[in-house]
């Protein structure tokens, strides 16, 4: 739709950052403003606040080995994210 940022769910509100874990978007009026977490924070898209990597469900927190995942911001090669390593538990 017009005028719309893809990143805004809603007319309001925080929304995670598929790309980076430690980002966020608060969007008004359908329009996103880039918001940065405290270092060593994840935002948490369930609680709409920045959190602990370990709760705050990041779908960049690595829960299996290297592979192939799903890639929400990329429809080529039929959306998938190939992550060939893994550090501290995050994709590098």
């Amino acid at each position: 739709v017009n005028g719309r940022d893809k990143y805004c769910a809603d007319e309001v509100g925080y929304f995670s950052n598929p790309l980076n874990c430690n980002e966020y978007f608060y969007c008004e009026n359908w329009k996103a403003t880039v918001k940065n977490c405290p270092h060593g924070f994840h935002f948490n898209p369930h609680h709409a606040v920045c959190d602990d990597p370990l709760t705050a469900d990041c779908p960049k927190v690595c829960k299996q080995p290297d592979g192939h995942f799903p890639n929400p911001d990329d429809c080529t090669q039929g959306g998938m994210l190939k992550v060939k390593e893994m550090q501290g538990g995050m994709i590098k």
